[in-house]
């Protein structure tokens, strides 16, 4: 009887101790457990940590790359539009030089006028006297030979005036020249003739075949 109790309180000893060992394994397991779940959660926040800044980075590269995009066209364009300025007023400054040169070319023009017709009142005055002079039989006077002298003044003065009306044309027909390539250059910036009344020149403009059209003034 005696040994029986011993044997049960021996038994009772070693399922409690066994109780004890399988609830501290069970703790033990928990906590791994725990642990690694811990561990995957600061990974993952981690990560998502590392995505944010990595996000913010981009955000960050992208906008200044923008700003600088925007700052490069911004003085790109600048610069388009002082090209176009000092373009404009290179043709202006041919267009006023091709303005004179026509100015001086249309006052040629009426001086010769001018002197053909007294030209051609003096041939005709000096073509009477000498039919006069004939039907009596003299000979040549002072009269006649001043008229003769006149007549060949005024001649040289046409062929003078000839030559520089052929140079003022030549120099017009540069300068108008110089002006087509200052317009193809303005348009081809994606600019405009600022210049008001101007007129814009054909590239296909011959000094024989002018052809242009006009900027209406603002």
């Amino acid at each position: 009887m005696k040994q029986a109790v011993i044997i049960l309180s021996l038994a009772l000893v070693a399922a409690l101790i066994g109780v004890v060992v399988l609830i501290n394994v069970n703790h033990a397991a928990r906590q791994e457990v725990l642990a690694q779940q811990q561990e995957l959660a600061d990974l993952e926040a981690s990560h998502q940590a590392y995505a944010k800044r990595e996000a913010a980075a981009a955000a960050k590269a992208l906008a200044e790359a923008e700003r600088m995009a925007a700052l490069k066209a911004e003085q790109e364009e600048a610069a388009r539009q002082a090209r176009l300025k000092a373009l404009n007023e290179k043709l202006r400054q041919e267009a006023l030089a091709r303005e004179a040169a026509e100015r001086e070319a249309s006052d040629i023009a009426g001086k010769m006028q001018q002197i053909q017709a007294q030209l051609e009142a003096t041939r005709k005055q000096q073509a009477e006297i000498a039919a006069r002079q004939a039907a009596v039989g003299a000979s040549l006077t002072d009269e006649q030979r001043a008229i003769l002298a006149d007549i060949e003044r005024r001649k040289q003065e046409l062929a003078q005036l000839s030559i520089q009306t052929e140079q003022i044309d030549k120099k017009r027909a540069a300068i108008i020249e110089r002006e087509i390539e200052l317009q193809e250059a303005i348009f081809k910036e994606g600019g405009t003739i600022t210049i008001p009344g101007y007129r814009v020149w054909s590239p296909n403009y011959r000094p024989s075949n002018q052809r242009a059209r006009t900027v209406v003034e603002e």
